[in-house]
């Protein structure tokens, strides 16, 4: 039982590592079973196809970004305005270094509704549910603290700082000067 796990953990290292260089569309099986000799029928034993492979490897790197910033989320000793700063921050760079992910939102399949996209949507399902929780419960001490308005709604708060978030990635990915994006990642940081 181990060893199938261990293979199924390489198959899907070898994908990252391709997915992080060659994006979903031009990543082949072949490339993925050439990394350590493993035949198609050992991914075909792990996965269905190209796009539950992909799925895994986004679904491991938004568990790795969610793993960094769990050690801000815990670390109650920074006020809340404080900690969501460096939630911010560690965010963008937790992202930046997720190949595959950061391949995916540079690419032609960001954009619109397509098979990619929708794979990518679901595996970050998880982790999307969790940051909002966060930003959530942020925004719930920001209100015993008298730090937000009275009128904001910690859910309203927490679903539209995400969407802001992601929309952040997708632009920051694709644009080739990151400047602006850069700057107003920082501006919304200065926001809060």
């Amino acid at each position: 039982m181990k060893n199938i796990s261990e293979v199924r953990e390489r198959i899907i290292a070898a994908a990252e590592k391709h997915f992080s260089i060659l994006g979903f569309e031009k990543t082949t099986l072949d490339d993925i079973t050439g990394e350590d000799g493993k035949s198609k029928t050992s991914i075909y034993y792990h996965f269905k196809n190209k796009h539950e492979i992909f799925k895994s490897v986004i679904e491991k790197e938004f568990e790795d970004i969610r793993k960094r910033l769990e050690k801000i989320v815990s670390d109650r000793r920074q006020e809340r305005i404080e900690n969501l700063r460096a939630y911010l921050r560690i965010r963008l760079s937790a992202m930046q270094e997720q190949g595959a992910y950061r391949h995916f939102a540079s690419s032609r399949f960001a954009f619109g509704d397509n098979p990619v996209s929708r794979t990518v949507s679901e595996a970050r399902k998880s982790f999307d549910k969790w940051e909002e929780a966060y930003l959530g419960d942020s925004a719930r001490r920001g209100l015993e603290n008298g730090d937000l308005p009275d009128k904001i709604s910690p859910e309203v708060f927490a679903s539209t700082v995400g969407n802001i978030l992601k929309s952040l990635e997708i632009q920051y990915f694709s644009a080739k000067d990151k400047t602006e994006i850069i700057n107003t990642y920082e501006g919304l940081i200065e926001l809060l």
